[in-house]
């Protein structure tokens, strides 16, 4: 009787070291790795999630062999801090079957998948939960299981970061962790800081340029000073944007950032002739002015950047403070 009570217990401790061996051993670590922006607009109700301009940033998701196994197929959710406003390119809202991923130059996307995650391609909105949901493919131990390492980037998530301040992260999780991955990055920052896209707006004007201060017109309709000039400084360095900038697939969205002025109290037969130019304390860069002729009846314009390149006429700087 005490020999069979032994050879139970003996038995016993046996299946439990083999039935908890294979699930405790993660065999692929996957970490995150962000690009954030480094600042955006809080009014922006699709704010960059990734370094303007650069294609291709978003998040790297990095796989690290640690032994060969089967690996179970299981999906990374990564959770932003509001609602997400851009879609994959199978977002199809009119039922037809073709996708409309939006923006449709730079949508919500994954590029330079390799290795273990080299079948990686189709990202789930939930919009819902305000994330994106990732399916990692399955390696069945019949056929060896797997043996590599891989990567794979998550590009083109946009968010409304109405109402943000800060910086702004994104939580990850696996539906499952019996499945031979293990998650090593449940957070990164996605924005480092979020704020007003125009610090200041004051009489004045850019280095180089006149200060022409305030213009004066009498009642009796002569004018002793016909001009004026004022100057916007850019809430923080990578406010302003071109409409490439404001993209992360090398083409450019249908806009970048926009200055809307309205002039208010212009008597009626009075005309403001409007020029404008911009850039940092050293160079000039493209703009353009969508109205140059302000009237009683015709008062906003909008200010928008177009240049292209970093020298004379380019694009706005990204790390230094620019002014209009």
């Amino acid at each position: 009787m005490t020999f069979k009570s032994k050879m139970m217990i003996g038995m016993l401790t046996m299946l439990v070291f083999f039935a908890t061996a294979t699930s405790s051993f993660a065999q692929v670590s996957i970490t995150l790795i962000p690009d954030p922006s480094p600042g955006e607009i809080q009014t922006n109700n699709n704010a960059q999630t990734a370094s303007p301009g650069v294609s291709g940033a978003g998040i790297l998701v990095s796989g690290s062999l640690i032994a060969n196994s089967p690996l179970t197929t299981t999906s990374l959710r990564i959770t932003y801090p509001s609602p997400i406003t851009s879609s994959p390119t199978t977002f199809n809202p009119l039922g037809n079957g073709t996708g409309q991923g939006i923006p449709s130059q730079d949508p919500i996307r994954i590029e330079g998948a390799t290795g273990v995650f080299a079948n990686v391609s189709n990202p789930v909105l939930n919009t819902t939960n305000s994330r994106i949901e990732i399916q990692l493919n399955a390696f069945p131990g019949i056929s060896g299981g797997n043996t590599q390492s891989g990567s794979f980037r998550l590009v083109g998530v946009r968010i409304d970061a109405n109402g943000k301040s800060g910086a702004q992260n994104a939580t990850a999780a696996l539906d499952s962790t019996a499945n031979n991955y293990i998650l090593t990055t449940t957070s990164v920052t996605v924005i480092n800081s979020v704020g007003n896209g125009i610090g200041s707006i004051t009489l004045g004007a850019r280095a180089g340029n006149t200060n022409n201060g305030t213009a004066t017109i009498f009642t009796n309709r002569t004018i002793p000073d016909a001009a004026a000039s004022i100057i916007i400084t850019e809430g923080f360095a990578a406010a302003f944007r071109t409409a490439t900038q404001s993209s992360n697939s090398g083409v450019a969205v249908t806009n970048g950032t926009q200055i809307r002025l309205t002039f208010n109290g212009v008597p009626t037969g009075v005309t403001l002739a409007l020029t404008s130019n911009a850039g940092d304390t050293s160079t000039n860069r493209g703009v353009a002015i969508s109205n140059a002729t302000i009237t009683s009846t015709s008062t906003t314009t909008i200010i928008s950047f177009t240049g292209t390149g970093t020298g004379t006429g380019g694009a706005p700087s990204l790390t230094a403070t620019d002014t209009v």
